[in-house]
C-alpha cells in the first residue's frame, strides 16, 4: 500500500473526504480512542495494525549490531524524512528504539531475571 508509511494529516484527509475538520478529528479521536489509531507526532497518526507492520520491518531489518540510518529506514519504509522522522522519534519514546547519534538500534530488552515484575 502507497501511503502506508505516509498516512495524510487530518487537514488533507478533510479535503479529501469532503467533511469538516471538526468531524474529521472527532471520527480520529474515536479511532484513537477504540486502539485502532496511533497518535505519533503533530498530524501524524498511524493504523495500530501498520504500526505493528511496521515495527516488524525495523525489528528484522536492525539485527545486529549496526543499527539503520534515516535514510537507510526511510528507503526501507518506502517513505519520506518528513514521516521517518518523526516515525522514528516516536519509536523511540515508546522505548522500541534508540538513537545512537545518526543511527537507530532496537532497544534491547532487559537480561534474563531483569524483567518487569507484573
Amino acid at each position: 500500500h502507497k501511503a502506508a508509511f505516509q498516512p495524510p494529516a487530518p487537514g488533507e484527509l478533510k479535503s479529501v473526504v469532503g467533511v469538516p475538520i471538526q468531524r474529521v478529528m472527532k471520527l480520529i479521536h474515536i479511532a484513537q480512542s477504540s486502539g485502532d489509531l496511533v497518535f505519533v507526532a503533530s498530524d501524524l497518526y498511524l493504523h495500530a495494525r501498520r504500526l505493528e507492520e511496521l515495527k516488524s520491518l525495523l525489528a528484522a531489518a536492525m539485527q545486529g549490531e549496526e543499527g539503520r540510518t534515516v535514510s537507510e529506514i526511510r528507503v526501507l519504509l518506502k517513505s519520506t524524512r518528513k514521516y521517518v522522522v518523526p516515525i522514528l522519534e516516536y519509536l523511540d519514546k515508546i522505548g522500541f528504539t534508540r538513537r545512537v547519534g545518526d543511527r537507530r538500534f532496537l532497544k534491547q530488552p532487559p537480561p534474563p531475571g531483569e524483567e518487569k515484575q507484573s
